[in-house]
Formats: C-alpha cells, structure tokens, sequence
C-alpha cells in the first residue's frame, strides 16, 4: 500500500481514459484499417481505410450520390473526428505518430487520407474533396479541403489506373447504441458467444498494458535525486515491481533498454532514466570501434539535427496564442 503514496491522479485518469473509449479500432497483421462507434455532431459511424482508386471505390466515381458526405463541410468535421478520435497513439497501436500503420499509407512521415464529398462538374471530371495529413510530427497535421476541387489527374479521383491514394469509406454505424469499454481489447469478441478463451486473451492483454503503464509511471518517482522531503526519500527507497526492478538494473548495468513486443513506451524508458539522473556503468560497444573523429562526427550529426528541429518549432508563447485564437473563432 505504501507504493500508492508515489502514485499522483494521473494514474487514474490515464486509467479512465482507456476504459472509456467508445471508438473500436479494427487492426489487422499490426495495421489500422477501420474503426466503428466515431461520433460526429451526436451521431454516430463508422469508417474503412481503402488503398485503391475513387473509380473502384465509388461507383465510377461520376456523381454526387456516389459519396457518403454531401459537402465539404460534412466531410471536414468527419476528418476532425479521425484526428481526434481514431489517429491515436495506443497501446495496440502508435496510430497518430506511426503514419504508415494506417492501411495504405507507406510513408513514416505522413499518410494522406481523402474523402470525395461530391460531384461539382462531373463532365470536367472535377470533384470537390477534403484531405487528411496525419504527420509523424503531430502538431502539422492537417485537415482541409474545404471549398477546393481536385482533377482527377490530381489525386486518380476517377483514374483507376493512377497511383492510388489511402481513402477514408463512411457509413452509418448500426451499432451506434451500444457503448464499447476499452475497445481494442473487446474487438476480440467477434461473436454473440463470449469464449472463456477470448476472456483469457482479454486479461492478458489487459494486465500486459496495465503493468507496463503501471511500470512507467512508477519510475518517474523512484528514479529520483530529490532528497528534500519524506515523502522525496520514501520514493527513493521504496520497493516497485519486480519487473520494473529488473528493468532498472539492466539499464544501470548495461545502458540498454530492452522491450517486448507492442509495448506502448519506447525510447520514453531511456529518456526518463537518463534524465532522472541514472547513468549506466558502461557505455555501447559500438563506442569502441569508432575512431575519436568517427565519434565525434556522429555525435555532432544528432546534435545538429535536433538544432534544425528546435529552429523549425514555433515559440511557445506562439503557439500558445494560436491555441487562444481558435478557441475565441470556435
């Protein structure tokens, strides 16, 4: 019970926000390829990832009623609600900064996702239609397209034969009054039947996702130099899970972090350990095969590329602001 003393609010919310998911995201051999129960405006649909072309896709691809979203508008809102509550970074899956994990998307640095809206001159075969961007860097998303019309040249809206792009096919979600806790867990309920078995593969997964949260949260607080406080010193001597125990010691000793497969932290284990202060003994083996010079110009590499990457991010009060006024213009 003493280790709850080290354990903030967080731990709860962090808890509630999964259990009261309502969005089901269906995956396949690791990849995003649909999702059910999105709310847009109090209803509620469904969506599937196609990587084909509008001709396939659509009906020909030739009129208006061939598209789910009448205007451009509809369909903005609906690409809102793909950002907002699909494109998410999960423990089965870094959807939002994993872009090519979303069906038809090759790129890791961003995944276009159209939805033709309507037919505004079909005989030009131009289309009006807005596009998703969902980037590796989170804060350059984009959602837009409203008001703008696209050739078929532009994006193979009519051309089957051209290169195909990742389209987002809507419908409504006949499920829609049914409420869904922890979706990716219960997505493996496929039948009216509910199976010891998929009962069993849901704990499992369930308490797998759970200990490693459980594992990181806990480490930001025994993994500390603050000596200032009871409760400061209680965090540093206190006893955590084995595993996490385990994890630290491997660390300490070796400077690796070594992680299972679908864990939903990655480099975040390294960061939090070096910046908490826990330097390991020894250093990479790789260290020892590179000359002072070959050192020293890959260090400057990585140092030099997180400069380009600080240049290129807005000033915080900036962003804040933006932040400010799209609120005030909502």
């Amino acid at each position: 019970m003493k280790l709850l003393k080290c354990l903030p609010v967080f731990v709860f919310c962090f808890y509630t926000s999964i259990t009261l998911a309502s969005v089901v995201h269906h995956i396949q051999y690791d990849q995003l390829v649909g999702a059910t129960g999105i709310e847009i405006n109090g209803e509620v649909y469904q969506v599937q990832f196609a990587d084909s072309s509008c001709i396939l896709l659509f009906n020909d691809c030739d009129e208006t009623t061939d598209f789910f979203f009448p205007d451009a508008q509809s369909g903005l809102e609906a690409n809102l609600a793909l950002l907002e509550q699909v494109l998410l970074d999960l423990p089965s899956g870094l959807f939002d900064s994993e872009p090519e994990l979303t069906h038809g998307c090759y790129s890791h640095i961003q995944c276009s996702i159209v939805t033709p809206v309507g037919s505004v001159a079909p005989q030009l075969e131009v289309f009006p239609a807005v596009f998703l961007i969902n980037k590796k860097d989170q804060r350059n998303d984009v959602h837009a397209g409203s008001g703008s019309t696209f050739r078929a040249s532009d994006f193979g809206l009519r051309n089957s034969n051209a290169d195909t792009l990742t389209y987002a096919i809507w419908s409504k979600y006949v499920g829609a009054n049914v409420s869904v806790p922890i979706p990716t867990s219960l997505f493996l309920f496929s039948s009216a039947v509910i199976r010891q078995s998929e009962v069993d593969e849901f704990n499992e997964q369930a308490n797998y996702d759970l200990e490693k949260i459980r594992d990181f949260i806990i480490l930001h607080y025994k993994v500390t130099n603050r000596n200032d406080s009871e409760y400061w010193r209680h965090c540093q001597n206190m006893e955590v899970p084995a595993s996490l125990a385990h994890r630290i010691e491997v660390f300490k000793e070796t400077g690796h972090v070594f992680r299972s497969p679908n864990e939903l932290f990655d480099d975040s284990w390294q960061q939090v350990m070096y910046g908490q202060g826990l330097m390991p003994d020894l250093h990479h083996a790789l260290v020892d095969t590179m000359s002072k010079k070959e050192l020293t110009d890959f260090l400057s590499n990585i140092k030099d590329n997180i400069d380009k990457t600080i240049d290129s991010l807005p000033d915080s009060n900036a962003y804040l602001a933006s932040f400010i006024a799209k609120s005030k213009s909502a």
